[in-house]
């Protein structure tokens, strides 16, 4: 990600990025609107998430139909990733889509536009000799989910 933007002509010196984001997405993707993994390490506080942020409306209905369709395997993967620690973020939509019942069971989650599971880490945890091992096996606890996201899209896991 772009860390600095062009500011030799603008009063305001401050940079266009004050935090490190890596991605390490799906090897099928395109663009950063697929499945992935992410380390965001930032002043403000640092998170370890895996996911899909804002997929394109194709991909966002399939992921929803595959809900719809087998609910099992998604309340899995969310039980999963709450007993370590991850909580599913990102933006909803205010009413159901547009072809789900208003009363469906998993309403919440079909309203999701983004299916991020994020937990909050320490900085000095990425400090440690062994962080790329940390973030490794926290990663190991997404793999319901990544699954689940490449099933629902076709991809290869």
């Amino acid at each position: 990600m772009r860390p600095q933007r062009d500011s030799r002509f603008s009063k305001d010196k401050t940079p266009y990025k004050t935090n490190v984001g890596i991605q390490f997405r799906h090897f099928q993707a395109k663009d950063v609107h697929a499945p992935g993994l992410y380390v965001h390490i930032a002043e403000e506080g640092c998170f370890i998430a895996a996911g899909i942020w804002h997929p394109e409306s194709k991909a966002l209905n399939a992921i929803r139909t595959c809900i719809d369709e087998n609910p099992n395997g998604y309340k899995k993967a969310l039980q999963t990733l709450q007993s370590h620690g991850f909580n599913m973020d990102g933006d909803s939509l205010i009413r159901p889509p547009k072809g789900f019942d208003k009363n469906h069971p998993m309403l919440a989650e079909l309203k999701r536009k983004d299916f991020i599971a994020i937990k909050n880490i320490v900085f000095e945890d990425l400090c440690r000799p062994d962080a790329a091992c940390f973030c490794a096996e926290q990663f190991a606890h997404c793999t319901q989910l990544m699954a689940y996201l490449c099933f629902a899209l076709d991809l290869d896991f």
